[in-house]
């Protein structure tokens, strides 16, 4: 699913339970909200992923919005091994930040 951030700015609960920044490549970040019990793509307008170039210009995007937690999901150096299964791949998962909400 995904959500603009004009869709974000109109629901009536503004606060985002976990804002997952997940690296593109290696170089670039998309935004992974969850909200209203789903996960949704941050797009811009045209439905295509907004990517940020950093971890700080993610959260500049979004710093408008009480957010309960953000963590930052890096590129895993052993996804790429000759072998590996898909099951057997694991999620690293940095937090950045703890709110309130």
């Amino acid at each position: 699913m995904k959500i603009t951030l004009k869709e974000l700015k109109s629901r009536s609960d503004p606060t985002i339970g976990l804002v997952e920044l997940v690296s593109v490549e290696g170089r670039y970040y998309l935004a992974r909200l969850h909200v209203d019990g789903a996960q949704k793509i941050l797009t811009d307008k045209h439905g295509e992923p907004l990517l940020y170039t950093g971890v700080a210009a993610a959260e500049e995007a979004l710093s408008a919005f009480p957010i309960t937690q953000t963590d930052v999901l890096p590129p895993g150096g052993y996804e790429e091994m000759v072998g590996m299964n898909e099951d057997e791949k694991t999620e690293m998962r940095v937090p950045t930040h703890r709110g309130k909400g």
